[in-house]
């Protein structure tokens, strides 16, 4: 009885996710429509989550704004296709702030070259 007992508080603990892990969930899955917003020059996601005062530094260290970063944001020209996927991702929370590292795994067809970058 007493081992049946703790295997079912062992198995409710299991099935209660951590609010944390939740938060991480909601995180990626906002993030992972950032990265899909590139593509199309979809502004509309990143105005809706960019502060006021946002620093975008992209891939090549160039330093934007808010405002500069929204401004170059364009769909990939004619010829060029392509998508970003998440294939890492960790968050540290600490009350209300997250900081978060992940590592995308990005897929381009330029012309029929496929290019592909981490």
């Amino acid at each position: 009885m007493i081992v049946l007992f703790l295997l079912f508080a062992t198995l409710s603990l299991h099935a209660v996710p951590n609010p944390s892990d939740q938060t991480t969930e909601v995180l990626r899955s906002k993030d992972q429509a950032l990265l899909d917003a590139f593509a199309p020059g979809d502004r509309r996601v990143w105005e809706h989550a960019l502060a006021a005062d946002a620093i975008y530094v992209d891939e090549n260290g160039a330093v934007m704004n808010r405002s500069e970063f929204l401004k170059q944001l364009e769909p990939l020209p004619t010829g060029a296709s392509g998508s970003i996927q998440i294939t890492s991702y960790s968050a540290q929370i600490s009350g209300n702030v997250a900081t978060v590292i992940h590592t995308d795994d990005e897929q381009e067809n330029y012309h029929g070259q496929m290019l592909n970058a981490r």
